[in-house]
């Protein structure tokens, strides 16, 4: 999966990303830095977790992250130019503060940059098995309290679970309660 933006970061965006640096010296050169010109930003998924070589060989991707990290080459680009002269900083990149890219740290700063953006979150579609069961605690919790707390999404399946009880479009926990699968509650329960 792949997603692209062009545009001029604004101070709360920069502060948003580097928000571990805001209080350091060299942050000032950072945002006027980031805030000079446009700059693109690319979101980057696996579609598939393996692939299969041309031996047959199935074969595990890393992550994005970390084959993101691994053509960017160190924050240094001196450093960058000894260790892997191939990469991104070391052909790029002028300083530390001009290094010219930036890839996120950890699944969590992925997601968090995401919202920074306000690009969707790449979800992967849920692998389910289909069983007709009356909702019972176990699926509420799931429902309530997904797997991946930093998708949008979350902050008001309490809301809606609270209003109108569990309600969806579409699959989503192990148990479905979208819609369409869901056993009708009768309304003297």
């Amino acid at each position: 999966m792949f997603d692209f933006k062009l545009k001029t970061l604004k101070k709360e965006e920069v502060m948003n990303l580097f928000f571990k640096h805001t209080q350091k010296d060299y942050f000032v050169d950072i945002l006027k830095y980031l805030c000079s010109g446009p700059v693109a930003i690319l979101v980057l998924a696996n579609k598939e977790e393996a692939y299969i070589d041309n031996n047959g060989i199935r074969t595990l991707y890393k992550s994005p992250i970390v084959r993101w990290k691994e053509l960017i080459g160190d924050k240094d680009p001196s450093v960058a130019k000894t260790q892997n002269p191939n990469s991104l900083r070391a052909q790029y990149g002028t300083s530390l503060i001009k290094n010219e890219f930036w890839g996120s740290d950890t699944n969590t700063d992925a997601y968090r940059e995401l919202n920074v953006f306000q690009f969707p979150i790449p979800v992967k579609p849920p692998v389910f098995q289909f069983f007709i069961n009356k909702i019972n605690i176990e699926t509420i919790f799931k429902f309530l309290f997904p797997e991946k707390p930093n998708h949008p999404d979350v902050v008001g399946r309490l809301d809606i679970f609270g209003r109108y009880s569990p309600i969806c479009n579409y699959h989503v926990v192990d148990i479905c309660f979208c819609t369409n699968c869901r056993i009708p509650v009768s309304k003297d329960f």
